[in-house]
């Protein structure tokens, strides 16, 4: 269209309300415009496999079924390892076959730091497999297809499990705040086959029990783990509790023989805590 230059002057300028000549000619800030997509939560996944291309077609599909998940490669298990101590993933996807070692070998591995969702994606699948997976720690398992509409179950899989994963942690939240508590590192409680160990900061070890399947093992020594760290984050609390008070006492002159007294019955009634508990504990294996 062309435009009469004699009209041209007449015409009303356009200024762009975008452009920092507007804001600074208006003196506010255009506020900014969020969508939809900014407010939902996005998905950290962790991808292992061995084949760059494979990976990389993978992601693909992933990402444009599901554009919330924000997917790593990885195409070792070493590189795995390190990005998982490094960072906390939502969901691990895991192919089963790689030079390395088994997708099965890494999870196990994977397991003894981390707690995050684990799914064995593979084209060599098996009922088998499906059911041993269970015992290294996979949460969830899927065949690969040729058909490429099976990277929407995969998608679907995969959102799912890091829902679960993102409500278990906020639950574990609202009892253990990490802004107002952190648990100690020890005891930490390691599976070995379906044996259940606790590992002392010492360096000694005690065989808690023995389950029947490792899955099962796995599963009870997170409960464990959690259990025997609250319990000593009490017990230390409740000691550095005593000896302030015993200090703001003195401050206030209250007698010595008091303070024996207030000290020994906090710790007579810690040791009747960790008594009680100690039987449930006692009681809770003969009855397996």
């Amino acid at each position: 269209m062309l435009i009469d230059e004699g009209l041209r002057p007449m015409m009303p300028r356009c200024l762009n309300i975008g452009s920092p000549a507007f804001s600074q000619a208006h003196k506010f800030q255009i506020p900014k415009v969020y969508t939809i997509s900014d407010l939902m939560p996005s998905w950290d996944v962790l991808f292992v496999d061995d084949d760059p291309i494979q990976l990389e077609i993978a992601t693909q599909y992933l990402t444009d079924i599901d554009p919330d998940l924000k997917i790593t490669k990885n195409t070792t298990h070493k590189e795995a390892l390190e990005n998982i101590k490094k960072h906390e993933y939502d969901c691990i996807v895991l192919d089963q076959s790689m030079p390395e070692g088994s997708g099965l070998e890494l999870a196990k591995k994977i397991r003894e730091i981390s707690t995050t969702p684990i799914i064995l994606y593979t084209g060599h699948g098996s009922e088998e497999l499906a059911s041993q997976s269970r015992d290294y720690g996979v949460d969830d398992y899927l065949r690969k297809e040729p058909d490429p509409a099976h990277y929407e179950t995969l998608a679907r899989r995969i959102r799912i499990s890091s829902e679960r994963n993102s409500q278990a942690k906020l639950e574990r939240s609202q009892f253990f705040p990490e802004e107002n508590l952190r648990l100690p590192d020890y005891p930490r409680v390691e599976v070995r086959g379906r044996s259940i160990f606790i590992v002392y900061e010492d360096g000694k070890e005690e065989l808690w029990g023995t389950e029947s399947r490792r899955s099962i093992a796995l599963n009870t020594a997170r409960e464990v783990e959690l259990g025997l760290r609250a319990i000593k984050y009490g017990k230390d609390y409740l000691a550095k509790s005593m000896n302030e008070l015993m200090y703001d006492l003195m401050e206030l002159g209250v007698p010595v023989e008091y303070l024996d007294s207030i000290i020994e019955k906090g710790y007579k009634d810690l040791t009747k805590l960790l008594t009680k508990l100690a039987e449930e504990k006692s009681f809770t294996d003969q009855s397996k």
